[in-house]
């Protein structure tokens, strides 16, 4: 059983199964939004994980890492007018958010195995509508009105890529091609939207 986790700040996508097509579980963890630090607002959400693995029997878990070198911000100081950049404290507490999770997952359950999958490789620079699109080829239950920012749907994917990943290729070139409308998936049957273009 494979848990896949779309980890963020205040809220983690998740998703639990053998393959996409069996998911058992899937949606969204929230942090405790009372608590001011980003590791204990990441900690708040790993006691919520730790009740699913151990209520579905998890023996892989899968989990979004952020690419190694984020973006940094420029901007023109007013004082001495040179620029400057910074890293947007959103993200540096992104990283300690997932850092936090990966530790503390690895400490409570040290026999499971965690995959780690970068955020800037796994999807292949696509968009929230294709993580989406792909995560309903993948898993017929899943709705994209009940998770208006695709957290649900990244898990979902992660899920897939650990499980099956030609399946997960193809989903999310097809997800890809819904999302930018150059197929309409009602005129399409699912076997044409996962055949991979010459």
């Amino acid at each position: 059983m494979i848990l896949a986790i779309d980890t963020a700040l205040k809220k983690c996508g998740y998703a639990v199964g053998e393959k996409p097509s069996t998911i058992i579980e899937c949606g969204i963890l929230w942090s405790d939004d009372r608590r001011e630090f980003a590791e204990d607002r990441a900690i708040s959400m790993v006691d919520d994980m730790d009740g699913l693995i151990r209520q579905h029997g998890v023996d892989r878990i899968i989990m979004e890492m952020p690419a190694p070198q984020a973006p940094l911000m420029r901007y023109r100081n007013k004082k001495t007018g040179m620029q400057e950049k910074f890293m947007p404290r959103g993200q540096a507490d992104y990283g300690v958010a997932c850092g936090t999770i990966k530790n503390e997952l690895r400490h409570r359950c040290p026999a499971i195995p965690i995959t780690r999958a970068r955020s800037d490789q796994w999807s292949q620079q696509t968009k929230k509508d294709a993580h989406k699109a792909a995560a309903k080829l993948l898993y017929k239950g899943y709705e994209p009105t009940q998770d208006p920012d695709g957290d649900a749907a990244d898990a979902i994917c992660l899920l897939a890529l650990l499980a099956d990943p030609e399946a997960f290729n193809a989903a999310l070139f097809a997800g890809n091609a819904i999302a930018k409308r150059t197929i309409n998936p009602r005129k399409v049957g699912a076997a044409a939207l996962f055949k991979k273009p010459r």
